[in-house]
């Protein structure tokens, strides 16, 4: 897909970004009409005033979310519905993927080249992936005698929260939400406060894909409030988060103490990079070493951080770095030649 500078900055100079959470198939403020400010961390200039949800609108979320379980208009509803919800739904990612990319691309710091690709091809890609998936799954016939009959049968969990990290933010949501909404699950997605616009926008095409009400609700907010409150909550079932282990810990303890929910974490890492006296220090290998450390400027948990070097090539390996890592080019966002974009949390870049 083409998107030129000057259709971008059209994009994100419009008067309607999104700025309210999504609950219960409506745009909604905070019930204490709390908000707080979206950040673009290439000028830290203010994008926009985002709706800040507390433990208030939390139990909004769930309590539709519950409600939508309950009625069966996905839970219960035939395969085949829940397949062509997700596919119109992929088919609207890839229709409006040139406005999920610039919203992606203020608030992310990602490069334009990079929001394009993920969200025309592998965003959309994923929830047409589990939307085929969705009649395709099959329970079990357990041996026993002849007279008796056993059943394994798979059935939706119930409501899921999905605490989504900032680096990879519709990626991330396509990801967790396409498995379990392609399951019959209602779910409350929870995204990050530095790079909430995308996922507010996917909550709007998620509705006009033909999704009931309260299937998805998207919420807004710091981890301190609105993500302890969806940890803790008695009435979600399961929970997933992708972030720091620290974090994962907290959140390890909040579910124990609540109902006790189902934990999914996916939790911090970082590579290394490791090359051996025999190596052949080739272009292209130079090339994958420099990329896996520096792409969207290494703040991805399979950042290879490290690079260990045998020391009989060390100089002649980072002679190799040094030239590939100075040929980046950082610089405007919209501009397909650039290489890398902002480091996102303003206390990263000051750390």
């Amino acid at each position: 897909m083409e998107l030129t500078k000057e259709k971008a900055q059209r994009i994100a100079s419009g008067p309607a970004l999104p700025t309210r959470a999504f609950i219960g198939g409506q745009l909604c403020y905070a019930s204490v009409g709390a908000k707080f400010e979206t950040i673009n961390p290439a000028n830290a200039q203010v994008i926009a005033n985002d709706t800040h949800c507390t433990g208030t609108d939390i139990d909004k979320a769930v309590t539709a979310a519950r409600r939508s379980f309950n009625d069966g208009s996905c839970s219960r509803a035939g395969p085949e519905y829940r397949k062509k919800t997700l596919l119109r739904l992929a088919a609207l990612i890839r229709e409006n993927t040139a406005e999920l990319a610039v919203l992606e691309n203020l608030n992310s710091g990602k490069t334009k080249t990079d929001c394009l690709h993920e969200i025309g091809n592998e965003v959309a890609d994923h929830v047409q992936w589990y939307a085929e998936l969705a009649d395709e799954t099959f329970g079990k016939v357990a041996p026993t005698g002849e007279k008796a009959m056993a059943l394994v049968v798979k059935e939706p969990s119930g409501v899921v929260g999905l605490i989504l990290p900032w680096n990879f933010p519709l990626l991330m949501a396509a990801w967790k939400l396409a498995s379990a909404l392609d399951t019959g699950c209602s779910c409350i997605v929870k995204k990050a406060e530095h790079p909430p616009l995308a996922a507010l926008k996917l909550a709007q095409l998620a509705q006009e894909s033909g999704g009931p009400d309260g299937v998805l609700s998207v919420v807004v907010g710091v981890k301190e409030t609105t993500g302890q409150a969806m940890w803790r909550h008695h009435d979600i079932n399961i929970i997933c988060f992708t972030g720091s282990t620290k974090v994962g810990g907290y959140f390890l303890r909040y579910a124990g103490e609540s109902n006790p929910k189902s934990v999914v974490l996916e939790i911090g890492d970082k590579r290394q990079f490791i090359i051996l006296d025999d190596a052949d220090l080739t272009d292209d290998l130079n090339e994958h070493e420099t990329t896996a450390a520096f792409w969207t400027s290494g703040q991805t948990c399979s950042a290879n951080i490290r690079q260990i070097v045998d020391a009989k090539i060390a100089d002649s390996f980072l002679d190799k770095v040094i030239v590939r890592a100075k040929a980046y080019r950082a610089g405007d966002r919209f501009d397909p030649s650039c290489d890398t974009g902002a480091i996102v949390p303003q206390e990263h870049m000051a750390a």
